[in-house]
């Protein structure tokens, strides 16, 4: 008997995209499919880059980090999806005016 063991998030995740893809090849039918590896990055990178950036409470250098990217590149990619960057975010001034 095999344990009882809860899908890892990184399979979950494997899952999410699979059934994604599933409804979009059917809502598709017989219409030609066009850059679809282009579709899903942007989609995924729309979705991960704002979550990131919460995450490291606005943060540049922490996102690029977590993200696994440079700093650069993630600068790119929030002017290519025009991510706004919450202004609210302010550095820890550790008891500093």
């Amino acid at each position: 008997m095999r344990p009882n063991r809860q899908a890892s998030p990184a399979s979950r995740l494997d899952e999410a995209l699979t059934a994604a893809l599933d409804s979009y090849f059917e809502q598709l039918g017989n219409q030609k499919p066009h850059a679809v590896y282009e579709m899903v990055t942007l989609a995924m990178e729309r979705t991960l880059i704002p979550y990131a950036l919460n995450r490291c409470q606005g943060n540049l250098s922490q996102t690029a980090e977590l993200l696994g990217i440079t700093r650069n590149t993630l600068r790119k990619k929030i002017q290519l999806h025009k991510i706004p960057i919450n202004p609210s975010f302010k550095p820890k001034t550790y008891g500093r005016p």
